[in-house]
């Protein structure tokens, strides 16, 4: 099992759904406050790869969806230290989080870790 098949394990048994619905949370407002500034500042990844000539083929990416993969690839980067941030604040929200995320899960049929959860408790 890989490191990080083991980190989100280990925040699904400590936490429940909370650590996997922060870190989506976390993941996607980055992504999109990188995606934004990286727009607004007017980065064009397309013309740094023309001026350091490049491939064709990079160009071509670069002209079609520069800015998404540059802030896919900044987003990448900045994972351990949403991996940080998560841990650090679980413990204050989990029990808010999984008081809403819960029944829903109930909901769409993922009850399983509640019984589970159930028979440790006993």
């Amino acid at each position: 099992m890989s490191n990080l098949a083991q980190v989100l394990e280990n925040l699904n048994e400590r936490h429940g759904p909370a650590g996997i619905i922060l870190l989506q949370i976390l993941g996607w407002t980055t992504f999109f406050v990188i995606h934004y500034s990286l727009v607004s500042y007017g980065v064009d990844p397309a013309q740094l790869a023309r001026k350091n000539q490049l491939n064709g083929n990079v160009i071509w990416v670069a002209d079609k969806a520069g800015v998404v993969i540059v802030s896919y690839i900044i987003n990448r980067l900045l994972a351990p230290f949403r991996f940080a941030l998560a841990k650090a604040l679980l413990p204050f929200v989990a029990p808010q989080i999984n008081s809403i995320a819960r029944p829903m899960l109930r909901k769409l049929g993922f009850s399983k870790g509640d019984k589970e959860e159930e028979r440790k408790r006993k």
